[in-house]
């Protein structure tokens, strides 16, 4: 790969994902930290409501800590997905099972976790609507 092609962040953000806050992303790249995973504060989950318990410590930036974070966004530096994770595991768990193995390969390397607090992200259509919405799907093969 060139020069151009090697990115010092990576963004990883689902397709179910809407962004409320403007210029999310200048705020959070603004808050990193080297060994710094984030997300922003996730609206409309029904598990891990508003996202993964917070160990109640923060950082400076309006980050509050967590022990991991789900895998709906997630911005971090370009070595925690290829030298310090070892990459994402594959084929992983339907839900969360490749988020959590993610950060937990992360924690061995000194990651810590946290949720830009005043970021704001929706889960479109919520947990329980897309839950309905998939199940009427199913129902309809």
């Amino acid at each position: 790969a060139t020069d151009r092609m090697q990115h010092d962040v990576i963004i990883k953000i689902d397709n179910d994902i809407s962004v409320e806050t403007d210029d999310w992303l200048i705020k959070c790249l603004t808050s990193m930290y080297d060994k710094l995973l984030l997300s922003p504060y996730i609206r409309g989950l029904i598990e891990n409501r508003d996202g993964v318990k917070r160990t109640g410590k923060k950082l400076e930036g309006n980050i509050g800590l967590s022990h991991a974070i789900g895998g709906m966004v997630m911005i971090g530096r370009r070595k925690a997905w290829t030298t310090d994770s070892g990459g994402w595991t594959t084929p992983s768990a339907f839900h969360a099972g490749g988020d959590m193995d993610f950060c937990s390969k992360l924690a061995l390397n000194g990651y810590i976790f946290g949720y830009k607090e005043d970021v704001f992200a929706r889960h479109i259509d919520t947990s329980l609507g897309q839950q309905k919405k998939f199940q009427l799907h199913l129902q309809s093969h």
